[in-house]
């Protein structure tokens, strides 16, 4: 049976923040990528993610604090060339069953279960003029977007730090905008400060 599954990017170097962000404790409780991957996992039970090295035991330390099964956690072996080397990664090692997927960034806590369901509802029932599902905040593009597997070729190609960036842009009339009342597909994490201003 065909199924939507969810890509988790989690194999950034937290340059940014000074320590590994998603390890960082937010201010309601738990972890930044315990959150993420609490609320992505009550909306999506097929998940894949995607981390360096040097996280994989705290990935699954924080998996192991949750109730459900743990999904594959893979380890890219060139992170440091940036988010598509991570995406491209995934990419090419999806399993044969999912139609569509959804690329869910680790360092965004603060989207809602409602909306990544409303997301992957919106993939799974895309026609085939629009296999591309992006979600927008009074007008504004967040993550996560959901692609088609047509799609999933171009993304186990991508090189770089854009990200999937390159495959929207060169085919924007597969893009099926979904309005979201959720900011959260706004906001990630990459100081210690945005945890506070959040």
């Amino acid at each position: 049976m065909a199924t939507t599954g969810a890509i988790v990017l989690a194999a950034g170097s937290s340059q940014r923040f000074g320590s590994p962000k998603l390890l960082a404790p937010l201010p309601e409780g738990g972890s930044v990528l315990g959150q993420t991957l609490a609320r992505l996992r009550s909306a999506l039970p097929q998940l894949l993610i995607v981390t360096r090295a040097s996280l994989v035991a705290a990935v699954r330390d924080v998996l192991a604090e949750q109730a459900t099964a743990a999904p594959p956690v893979l380890v890219c072996p060139q992170p440091e060339q940036g988010m598509a080397s991570s995406l491209a990664f995934a990419a090419a090692h999806l399993p044969e069953d999912w139609h569509s997927a959804l690329i869910c960034l680790a360092d965004m806590p603060f989207i809602r279960s409602d909306t990544y369901a409303a997301i992957a509802a919106a993939i799974a029932h895309a026609t085939s003029n629009h296999p591309i599902v992006v979600p927008e905040f009074r007008g504004q593009r967040g993550n996560p977007v959901a692609f088609g597997a047509a799609f999933f070729p171009q993304l186990a190609g991508l090189k770089g730090d854009g990200g999937a960036r390159p495959v929207l842009q060169a085919n924007p009339q597969a893009l099926l905008p979904l309005p979201v009342d959720d900011k959260g597909i706004l906001l990630d994490v990459d100081r210690a400060e945005d945890l506070r201003h959040y």
